[in-house]
């Protein structure tokens, strides 16, 4: 079951990333802010159920910051997109790690 998470898990985080690099040129773009928001909402999911908190959290933090981006509560600033790519770089290290 861990390695099927992990599997999905850094195929979202890779995703995450290409999306977050054409946000940067289409900060309008409702679709990808959609897309990065069910990304970190099912990697949470799956990092609950296999009991790691500091995945859930990081999720957690991104997901809330992305559900005020795609329903207009904040802009998308490149500050809000390094967070999320920092974000994003945190989940798949430790996705490397148990990989390992």
């Amino acid at each position: 079951m861990l390695k099927d998470f992990v599997v999905e898990a850094l195929e979202l985080a890779t995703n995450v990333e290409e999306h977050l690099l054409t946000l940067e040129r289409h900060p309008d773009d409702l679709e990808i802010l959609n897309a990065v928001f069910r990304a970190f909402h099912t990697i949470k999911g799956g990092a609950g159920f296999v009991n790691l908190p500091a995945m859930v959290s990081a999720c957690h933090l991104t997901e809330n910051l992305f559900d005020a981006l795609r329903t207009g509560k904040a802009p998308v600033t490149p500050l809000a997109i390094e967070a999320a790519l920092q974000a994003s770089g945190f989940v798949a290290d430790q996705l490397n790690e148990l990989s390992n």
